[in-house]
């Protein structure tokens, strides 16, 4: 499997190694100080390979539990949740994941808030109650209810402020996250167009995830 990895990064033979200082304690290597390998990039090849493997792999579950809970009549929502080793070696910190975790429509695909994301989906169901009543419902040859006192219809207000609040790094970006290409309409991401732009010339101005009206 590493094998299969390695051809997949940038620099797979890159290796540094921590060295201890005078006080015993471990430090970057010279070597490993000089080499920037840019934002969002671990210096260590095997690091690399590591979050390549754990982001593919949650990912293929999570769309796995996200389309068998589109062909349950009884989940009605989902919730996100942070994981319980979400803090960076017991160090506590803020970021997406703090921010943008709830409750969501069924139809909202999580695959990850960011590469290695940690946190987790569950359902959200009828109430037992319910349940019972689809069942007779079936019984009669009629369909179950789409409707539940557990239903969520729209995400957390903390979505739309997260939106708000990264709107421009949301235009300047030259990828969106999944989270968004895979939930356009519950974004807004359409870009203005730039005084030099056309259609032919600017793949933001034709790209099919632009489709949504301005507000």
């Amino acid at each position: 499997m590493t094998a299969d990895l390695r051809q997949y990064l940038r620099n797979p033979d890159k290796l540094f190694r921590r060295v201890k200082d005078d006080q015993g304690m471990l430090r970057l290597s010279k070597a490993a100080k000089i080499y920037h390998p840019g934002q969002g990039v671990y210096r260590s090849s095997y690091k690399n390979a590591l979050r390549l493997t754990a982001t593919e792999g949650n990912l293929a579950y999570r769309t796995a539990d996200h389309l068998r809970w589109q062909q349950l009549d009884f989940v009605v929502g989902i919730e996100i949740r942070l994981s319980n080793n979400h803090t960076l070696n017991g160090v506590p910190f803020t970021d997406i994941c703090d921010d943008l975790a709830g409750k969501y429509p069924k139809d909202f695909k999580f695959t990850g808030w960011h590469p290695f994301c940690r946190c987790n989906a569950i359902p959200i169901l009828k109430t037992e109650a319910e349940i019972e009543q689809d069942n007779d419902r079936i019984d009669k040859g009629r369909n179950p209810s789409t409707d539940s006192q557990n239903k969520v219809n729209e995400p957390p207000g903390a979505l739309k402020q997260w939106t708000q609040k990264n709107k421009e790094r949301i235009a300047n970006a030259t990828s969106l996250p999944y989270f968004m290409r895979d939930n356009k309409k519950y974004f807004n991401p359409r870009r203005p167009p730039l005084a030099f732009c056309t259609p032919a010339l600017c793949k933001y101005c034709s790209a099919s995830r632009y489709t949504a009206d301005p507000p």
